[in-house]
């Protein structure tokens, strides 16, 4: 956008007087808006340890300009963005550029590890700008496993108990699975199940084990499991 200002100064010449016009342009805005930009959607992600995770990306530049490079890398510090993800040894193999040369810069990882942790960002150069533009600070990522907590520690027979399958908000919105004794937990009209919670009213001694929870698609990979102890009143 151009603003513009006019400002009217008096000279005084001998006995004549002079206007001078003098006529401002000022532009507001967001320097570099014509240049090139990296938008991440969001820019936090959580996902469970073994499964995979996406991560939208999408990236503009003028119209003059032909991408020459695009890659993903991780980490903030000196010389992070030398290395390019695909050429990561410890990624080999799970990682997966979903973009293209034009708007999109998509990243896929799989096989989640705890130690993918991390902040990670898209950089791009043209053969106009071979230095290219980076998306800052990135999209943080937090690969968590999946654990169970118990209230209270000591439940009493005829009262109740609750199981709540922790980790962070996970990204997918996932439903989950129960386990007790490692076998699916049979729903009663005692138990109510509500997103990753799990209420037991009453609780008796038969409810007594070993619980633990997974993500419904991968029951293959539970959670550790708490151990319920019902105790009499």
């Amino acid at each position: 956008m151009v603003r513009v200002s006019v400002t009217g100064l008096l000279f005084q010449h001998g006995s004549q007087h002079s206007n001078l016009v003098i006529i401002l342009l000022m532009t507001t805005g967001c320097l570099g808006q014509d240049n090139g930009s990296v938008t991440y959607t969001p820019r936090r992600v959580c996902s469970l340890e073994g499964s995979s995770v996406t991560m939208p990306c999408s990236y503009t530049f003028p119209k003059d300009h032909k991408v020459t490079t695009a890659f993903w890398f991780k980490g903030q510090g000196p010389g992070a963005e030398s290395l390019d993800l695909n050429l990561n040894p410890e990624y080999k193999g799970r990682v997966e550029y979903l973009g293209d040369s034009d708007q999109l810069c998509t990243l896929r990882i799989t096989d989640l590890r705890e130690s993918d942790s991390g902040t990670y960002s898209f950089l791009f150069g043209t053969d106009v700008n071979p230095g290219g533009w980076m998306g800052n600070p990135g999209v943080r990522l937090n690969v968590t496993g999946l654990h169970v907590d118990l209230t209270p520690d000591l439940a009493l027979d005829g009262e109740w108990a609750d199981l709540t399958c922790g980790s962070c908000f996970l990204s997918e919105n996932p439903t989950y699975t129960w386990y007790r004794d490692k076998q699916p937990l049979t729903y009663t009209n005692k138990v109510k199940v509500m997103a990753n919670y799990l209420e037991l009213d009453p609780v008796g001694r038969e409810d007594a084990g070993s619980y633990s929870c997974a993500v419904s698609g991968r029951e293959d990979s539970p959670g550790p499991a708490v151990i319920l102890v019902v105790g009499c009143e």
